[in-house]
């Protein structure tokens, strides 16, 4: 299905409390938090991250552009001096066990943050490159929850007790296969600020098929910090607009976007809110609720509740349309919905035109 299509989708579903929990645990036993852009497992810009919706987080460093262009492909001007402008201090080195993580490059911004390391292994380790479909290396063990990236605090406690938070790790080409270095890039999304943060990395793994090899195994700590003129990030007047949906019109509350993400709240009326309660038992009477079936059998129920909701997208000068990367939504009281969405890489403002809710424009300026 295609990825707008399925956050459409995805978010109007809510799920019970006991449904988030069986969600949640068979995510993260089919490694559901790993995402890998060029070899294995989801791809970079897959939702199930977004379905776990828990997990790591970023700061701010040096970038250059270059090095991005291996990650995010071919970047405008623009694109370029934004990247600079996000970019602040790169953390220090950290080895481990002999195995060094070494920060080449950094930007973060309103929530999200972008890492890439060089990790070299010790003298005489080899790292190869990787071949076939679902072979690559990881910066977290899939099969066993406690070799999770994390986010911590200044205690020291992890930071998922009190910040929604998300993460993919992603393999990069191996310039020379032939010796003990590869690049990574940790890509992160929060529902807050990330100031403060450490970052956690476990090890670093290799994936191939079904089988998952440790070939570090330790703590390596990067400390977070956010950089990010407030000035990059825009209040839209946009209260009252409405855009119309299978399930009657939806009406914006609030608006704001910066150059990494959109966030919006927007509410529904009681018809609206009527007329997804049938849409829901018509689901329910054709037997298609949504259950999660344990590695025993057994299905735990998860009752679905639909929310009137719109795709939302950037339309660029050019005509082109930005893709996001997945997000964070709730439901709030009196039938009001807020949304955060991440742009599946930085954009320069400046080169878009306006928003698209459904069929409605919204204007920039």
């Amino acid at each position: 299905m295609e990825k707008n299509v399925y956050q459409n989708e995805l978010n109007q579903v809510r799920y019970t409390a006991e449904g988030k929990a069986a969600l949640k645990t068979a995510l993260l036993t089919q490694s559901a938090f790993h995402s890998s852009r060029r070899r294995c497992g989801w791809g970079r810009r897959s939702l199930a991250g977004v379905l776990a919706a828990v997990l790591l987080i970023g700061t701010a460093t040096a970038v250059a552009a270059p090095l991005w262009e291996a990650y995010f492909g071919s970047l405008s001007a623009n694109e370029r001096d934004l990247m600079e402008e996000l970019s602040g201090e790169l953390p220090p080195p950290v080895t481990c066990g002999g195995t060094t993580m070494k920060p080449l490059a950094t930007f973060g911004a309103d929530g999200v943050f972008y890492l890439m390391l060089e990790i070299q292994t010790p003298e005489g380790t080899m790292l190869p490159l990787l071949d076939g479909e679902d072979a690559c290396y990881t910066l977290m063990d899939g099969k066993n929850l406690e070799n999770r990236i994390t986010l911590v605090n200044s205690n020291g406690l992890e930071e998922a007790e009190f910040l929604g938070y998300m993460i993919a790790d992603d393999y990069l080409e191996d310039l020379d296969p032939d010796d003990n270095r590869i690049r990574m890039v940790v890509e992160i999304h929060a529902d807050g600020t990330l100031v403060g943060k450490t970052l956690r990395i476990p090890g670093l793994w290799e994936i191939n098929g079904e089988e998952t090899v440790a070939i570090a195994e330790g703590e390596w700590l990067f400390p977070i910090t956010e950089s990010m003129s407030q000035e990059l990030v825009w209040t839209l007047d946009a209260a009252g607009l409405t855009t119309e949906t299978p399930y009657g019109p939806i009406v914006m509350d609030s608006l704001r976007i910066s150059p990494v993400r959109v966030e919006y709240t927007y509410h529904y009326d009681e018809a609206v809110a009527e007329a997804a309660k049938e849409a829901e038992r018509a689901i329910q009477e054709e037997d298609a609720v949504v259950g999660m079936v344990g590695e025993d059998g057994s299905t735990t129920p998860m009752a679905v509740s639909i929310t009137p909701s719109a795709k939302l997208s950037l339309v660029m000068e050019d005509g082109s349309q930005m893709e996001f990367n997945g997000g964070f939504s709730s439901l709030g009281s009196g039938n009001r919905h807020q949304v955060s969405t991440t742009f599946a890489q930085p954009v320069a403002l400046t080169e878009a035109d306006y928003l698209l809710w459904g069929e409605t424009r919204i204007p920039l300026t």
